[in-house]
């Protein structure tokens, strides 16, 4: 535990002294939102000579009318949620961890030089986020596959189950980028990084992701909520989601790319 907050203090005295490092963190939210706008606007022109076919042909005509052209925006979203993190979360994630580095030396983060990196590694990185999402989203399935009530402590044990490959793999993503690894070894080494810090690691990835739980909530009571106030409701909450995951992607990045950086210098 104490090892954790140390690394929390000389994390956010890092983003104190370059705020910039967030910046890249702020790109993948920024994607996020302008994906739930286009997908609002599905229904109308131009954006529906794109969205409109697919949406009638696999949901109805019924989705590009008000109000169902809301309700499918969760479902959708998710898919393009997903897309963006496979490309532009995997290229801004190499990007941070690479300007985390810089400031981390004391010098001045810059932005488009680790871009430039994160590209020529961008299969490395895919294959470690993928991996990451693919086994979260089985051990999701496993607890859902056990619990036959659909309700808040599942939807939450479920939540917390995605989180335990993430703890598993998260240091093989500096290792991609700072240690200039291949993926086989990245993979090593981020396990064994894992093993020897793993109460650290559990926290470094858990306690940043309470601040999803109220947007969890949120969504238990969804229905409730658009029953009695307005259908647009679903952009509130799809927009909390967002901010909630940009927290919580600053932090679950930034302290164990610190915490790497200081076991290579030895000075944890």
């Amino acid at each position: 535990m104490k090892t954790a907050i140390h690394i929390w203090k000389d994390s956010w005295q890092l983003l104190q002294r370059h705020l910039k490092v967030i910046v890249p963190f702020g790109v993948t939210a920024l994607a996020g939102v302008l994906a739930l706008w286009i997908l609002y606007l599905a229904p109308q022109k131009p954006v529906s000579y794109l969205l409109a076919p697919p949406i009638r042909k696999f949901l109805g005509e019924k989705f590009l009318h008000y109000p169902y052209h809301l309700f499918i925006l969760p479902k959708l979203f998710y898919y393009a949620e997903r897309v963006i993190i496979a490309v532009v979360g995997v290229l801004m994630t190499g990007t941070a961890i690479g300007m985390i580095k810089e400031t981390f030396e004391g010098k001045r983060p810059r932005i488009m030089r680790n871009f430039t990196y994160a590209l020529r590694r961008f299969f490395a990185l895919f294959v470690i986020l993928a991996v990451m999402m693919g086994a979260a989203i089985l051990t999701s399935e496993a607890v859902k596959a056990v619990f036959a009530q659909r309700n808040f402590a599942t939807a939450l044990l479920m939540y917390l189950a995605a989180l335990i490959p993430q703890a598993l793999f998260i240091y093989a993503l500096p290792a991609i980028i700072l240690g200039r690894q291949n993926v086989i070894r990245a993979f090593h080494e981020g396990i064994k990084l894992f093993g020897r810090r793993s109460l650290t690691t559990i926290l470094f990835i858990v306690v940043p992701a309470l601040v999803y739980v109220p947007v969890l909530a949120l969504n238990q009571i969804g229905r409730n909520l658009i029953v009695n106030i307005a259908p647009e409701v679903i952009l509130v909450m799809i927009g909390l989601g967002i901010i909630a995951s940009l927290i919580i992607e600053i932090w679950t990045i930034l302290a164990p790319t610190v915490l790497y950086l200081k076991t290579k210098e030895g000075s944890v």
